[in-house]
């Protein structure tokens, strides 16, 4: 054997080693965790679904208001036309 799969045979060790005597955390401790972190999945699902509906909300009202002045822009062209046709 040479020198580097000695030192990785070694230090292989002593990581098995580390990981035995290491305390493993409980199964308490783990579903802690998870239950805050699906906790501030839920809080982030939830602002974004609000800050996607007042998105939704303002381009309604963009939509509405284009549609209004193009209805305006239609009548402003009928009177201009009319106009037109009682001057000639």
């Amino acid at each position: 054997m040479s020198n580097p799969k000695i030192a990785a045979t070694i230090a292989a060790g002593f990581r098995a080693i580390l990981l035995y005597i290491r305390p493993a955390e409980s199964v308490e401790a783990i579903a802690a965790q998870l239950h805050a972190t699906h906790g501030r999945l839920l809080d982030a699902r939830e602002r974004y679904n609000a800050e996607a509906k007042v998105a939704e909300e303002k381009a309604a009202q963009m939509i509405r208001a284009a549609v209004n002045k193009r209805s305006e822009a239609g009548r402003a062209h009928r009177v201009a036309s009319r106009l037109n046709d009682l001057l000639s």
